[in-house]
């Protein structure tokens, strides 16, 4: 059905098409109360750069062809999109004051923004991103309605996107993969760094269409200049101190540029020590700071463009240099191994010669990771001046990521874990001409990937993972109505290379074709399909009401699948969904293998309703999700030396049965680690996101927000780790140089437990902020102070894999200073 309506609408603007003739335009912008706008950006889409109305509110177009969509754009009004009529040469557009700050969306090969899309979409702006200045994604974004942060340490943080997180919430750069481990697991840092972004955009739900079965649950795409596209002169520093880790950092930017191109550097400097806890839990513990989440990094980016009338071309690299403290490591490690282990250690071995595995006596000690990431980005836009396609956008991306945990002894750094990942993707939008009404993108991507892991963390067999993806979506106005259709196909494989090399190793002279033997679990391919639809209706002046369905599939990621070892950063023994435990008529258990395992599929639906004129702009949002097949990690209520005891290891040595796996605790995480089970069934997501925003009179605005979302299994139960509800409430003051802000959201308790969890008590944090602009010595100033958890409370995260062990950070003061010359 949707080949047949896209297709038609092709065909029929085809033949409509040739008659079209181009023309000047001239237009005038005004507000709802006929003055005129001055500044309004006018965008005919599909084509680059822009025109600006004058102090009368005036602008020209020249060669505009009949049918062509404007989009319209001012500071302090609400966006407007209209169409040009056959033979019409004058225009005026109308635009209504808002409360509502608009920013578009960049990472789309189509036009959206908050109030002109069927979904949720919400753009934070540079200012307010270099105003937070945290070291991680999660707790930049997490006072976003809909938006929570998954909490391993200041660092490692990461988005939470309605209850969904991981490998279900994808993160771009520029619309590109970041190439880190962050989709992994919930310990490893974002390498994204948004201190220098440009903005920072965030698709609630599902936006598997153009960003890959790994948004089945959302997007953040961090949007930045490392590719220059206009010619500018410019530079920027920024430097700021946080008292709750004693934290600096400093960012420094410069651009410069001719007719034909443009060259961009940025340098970003941070080091923290351990941050403080609130007073109240510093006096009970007698413990004032939280070990292990220090961090220090160093960032480089160096980009350079060739521009053009038609677009650009531009290539950039990232160098990222990090340490941070893993907080919540426990190491217990054993001088004497059992027969078997020894074994498996030296087979082990045999395939990953960098590996370094150390033996302790039982201790508790620190733990650091360093991170060392390359990434080069090669992005291009070329706008067609005739034809029916309009423009071209490719991107091309490859990263180098190698993260190194390190256990530290008497200041003695000891190498237990390496991680290595390199990855490809290649990406290009193509956009076409309106045609029959319709106006729509082709999306082609391809992305390569290569992980090994190596030592006590190596709880995932080294793999590789392909996939290939086609996708269309289009969209048409009938009168005040938007209709958005999409679809999209993903072809991916897995392949476990440390499957591979123990079937070699049993048998090297066997043939692969077909794998008879049961036991091998090395290659798996998956077929994702994902369609979208959704309208956008504009019942009166200033309102709208959005309605959105999508179906979307996901592959699951190596970790989900394959899985067996100790997870020291989770504190618990982590099994694929390949896996089945089984217990015997003595006791004891053993593992079987089914290499059966299916695609995750869910069944969206979101509904939003809009107010965005005048001094009042409502905003509700309520959303309904269905997945099926849904990975998660349950706990078992078994512990390691429950599983596999000692007398288990040895029959299953000499029994050497091809259906069954035992599982080691080689790496030496101790005994008493639960065991957690990936498993799928039928789950459903649930809840509502609201915002009301209040103009009181110049200078004032007032806003109440709030948001929720129920996780539960179909057959009864929660989910783990969901995110309590909040409300909050935020003040803000604007005039002149002098800005301020002040905040205060509410946790409700979280009392809707998975098994083995704890109720999470409720808490308020209570945040302010003051800055005063200038203009001096040919450049704008702004000095900033801003406070978080003034109250100096204690709260934990409840969906953070060591809650209790990892409250938030006690009272934080930050004084910044930047400057844009």
């Amino acid at each position: 059905m949707l080949k047949i309506v896209l297709g038609s609408g092709l065909v029929l603007g085809c033949l409509t098409a040739v008659n079209a003739q181009a023309l000047e335009l001239k237009g005038q912008v005004l507000d709802s109360k006929g003055f005129a706008v001055e500044g309004a950006l006018i965008e005919v889409l599909g084509r680059s750069g822009k025109v600006e109305s004058d102090a009368k509110g005036n602008f020209v177009l020249e060669d505009v062809d009949a049918g062509t969509e404007l989009h319209v754009s001012a500071p302090g009004y609400s966006h407007r999109s209209l169409h040009v009529e056959a033979g019409q040469n004058q225009i005026f557009v109308r635009l209504s004051e808002t409360v509502i700050e608009q920013i578009d969306v960049v990472g789309l090969p189509l036009h959206a923004s908050a109030l002109e899309s069927a979904q949720a979409i919400t753009v934070v702006s540079a200012q307010e991103l270099a105003d937070k200045a945290q070291a991680g994604l999660g707790e930049m974004l997490k006072s976003v309605p809909g938006v929570q942060s998954s909490y391993f340490g200041p660092v490692a943080s990461s988005p939470v996107i309605r209850g969904l997180d991981g490998p279900r919430v994808l993160v771009t750069e520029n619309g590109l993969d970041t190439g880190d481990l962050s989709r992994v697991g919930a310990d490893h840092t974002v390498s994204a760094e948004v201190s220098t972004a440009q903005q920072v955009e965030i698709l609630r739900g599902p936006a598997t269409l153009f960003f890959g079965s790994g948004a089945i649950g959302g997007v953040v795409n961090v949007v930045d200049q490392r590719v220059p596209t206009e010619s500018e002169n410019s530079a920027y520093l920024n430097y700021g101190f946080s008292s709750v880790a004693d934290e600096s950092q400093a960012v420094a930017a410069l651009s410069r540029g001719g007719e034909s191109w443009a060259v961009r550097g940025e340098v970003l400097w941070r080091d923290g020590d351990d941050y403080k806890l609130p007073g109240e839990l510093a006096d009970e513990t007698g413990e004032d700071r939280l070990d292990d989440t220090a961090n220090e990094a160093w960032r480089y980016t160096l980009g350079g463009s060739w521009l053009f009338d038609e677009g650009y071309v531009g290539l950039a690299w990232e160098g990222d240099d990090k340490s941070y403290g893993v907080p919540g490591h426990v190491h217990e490690d054993h001088d004497e191994h059992d027969e078997h282990g020894d074994e498996h250690e030296d087979e082990h071995e045999e395939h990953h010669e960098d590996e370094l595995l150390a033996e302790h006596e039982e201790h508790n000690d620190r733990v650091e990771a360093e991170v060392n990431q390359d990434k080069w980005q090669l992005l291009s836009e070329y706008n067609f001046d005739s034809g029916f396609f309009t423009s071209l956008n490719s991107k091309l991306g490859y990263s180098d990521f190698r993260q190194r945990e390190f256990h530290i002894e008497e200041d003695e750094k000891i190498l237990s874990t390496e991680l290595k990942r390199q990855s490809w993707q290649l990406r290009g939008d193509l956009a076409h001409k309106e045609v029959g009404g319709w106006r729509g993108a082709f999306s082609a991507d391809l992305r390569k990937s290569d992980q090994q892991n190596a030592g006590e963390e190596a709880f995932t067999p080294d793999s590789k993972t392909d996939s290939a993806a086609l996708a269309v979506l289009e969209e048409t106005h009938l009168g005040n109505w938007l209709l958005q259709l999409g679809a999209r196909y993903e072809y991916s494989t897995l392949e476990s290379l440390a499957a591979h090399d123990e079937h070699d190793a049993h048998d090297e002279h066997e043939p692969h074709e077909g794998h008879d033997d049961e036991s091998y679990v090395g290659d798996f391919d998956f077929s994702a399909a994902s369609l979208s639809a959704g309208v956008v209706w504009d019942f009166a002046e200033g309102y709208n009401l959005g309605l959105a369905f999508s179906h979307a599939e996901r592959a699951p990621t190596a970790t989900e699948v394959l899985a067996n070892g100790a997870h020291a950063g989770t504190r618990s023994y982590e099994l694929g969904a390949i896996y089945e435990i089984h217990e015997e008529d003595d006791g004891s258990y053993h593992l079987e293998v089914h290499p059966d395992v299916d695609v995750e599929t869910s069944n969206n639906l979101e509904l939003s309703f809009r107010k965005f004129s005048g001094s009042t702009a409502v905003i509700l949002t309520g959303f309904y999700n269905e997945i099926s097949d849904f990975y998660y990690q349950r706990n078992t209520g078994l512990h390691v030396d429950d599983l596999f005891a000692d007398e288990h290891h040895e029959e299953e040595e000499h029994e050497g049965e091809a259906h069954e796996e035992e599982v080691h605790d080689d790496h030496g995480h101790g005994e008493d680690l639960p065991v957690y089970i990936t498993e799928q069934d039928d789950v459903r997501l649930y809840g509502l996101e609201a915002q009301l925003i209040q103009g009181l009179g110049k200078y004032y605005k007032l806003e109440f927000w709030a948001d929720s979302v129920r996780g539960e299994l179909v057959d009864g139960g929660w989910l783990p780790r969901m995110p309590p509800a909040r409300l909050g409430t935020r003040f803000d003051f604007e005039r002149g140089p002098w800005l301020a802000d002040l905040g205060v959201t509410h946790y409700m308790e979280q009392n809707r437990l998975a098994e083995g969890e704890t109720v999470t008590d409720a808490y308020n944090l209570i945040d302010a902020s003051v800055s005063y602009q200038w203009y001096a010595v040919g450049s704008d100033w702004r000095l900033s102070l801003s406070g978080e958890n003034l109250g100096d409370v204690t709260a934990y995260v409840h969906n953070s894999y060591l809650k209790d062990e990892m409250p938030l950070p006690g009272r934080n003061l930050r004084l910044s200073l930047s400057a844009n010359f």
